[in-house]
């Protein structure tokens, strides 16, 4: 299976084998993924799929950094709200995951180099490196 045919659900599983949190798009727009964990995620809708919990929506940071291109439907996820008392910063989501597909998709798919083999070879070259004692 190619990486940028992967949706969200299945990049985060590779993404936490390797111990990394950012999806890294081919147009350069990164999105860092704030909690991976199922488990920590409150906010949340739950599905069941293989008798594991899987959450609905996936909590992230769009960086503005390297001209993301936001979707419109995208604002209504954010997490700038003065009405229940908290106020985020504007680039903090909580987004569904087929709107976090679109958004990837918005932004020429997924950058798999970037995105899964750079955090798979440090962290080889890392357990290499306290192999050699």
């Amino acid at each position: 299976m190619r990486y940028r045919d992967m949706t969200i659900r299945k990049v985060i599983e590779q993404l936490q084998k390797v111990g990394s949190h950012i999806i890294h798009c081919r147009n350069g727009a990164k999105i860092y993924l704030t909690s991976m964990n199922d488990d920590d995620q409150t906010m949340s809708r739950y599905k069941t799929i293989n008798g594991k919990r899987i959450c609905r929506n996936i909590y992230c940071f769009v960086s503005q950094e390297n001209g993301v291109n936001k979707i419109p439907e995208l604002e209504k996820y954010c997490l700038k709200h003065e009405s229940c008392g908290y106020i985020f910063d504007e680039d903090n989501y909580i987004i569904p995951e087929r709107v976090m597909n679109l958004l990837i998709s918005f932004n020429g798919g997924i950058d798999e180099y970037q995105t899964l083999s750079v955090p798979y070879y440090m962290m080889v070259d890392t357990m290499s490196m306290f192999e050699d004692d």
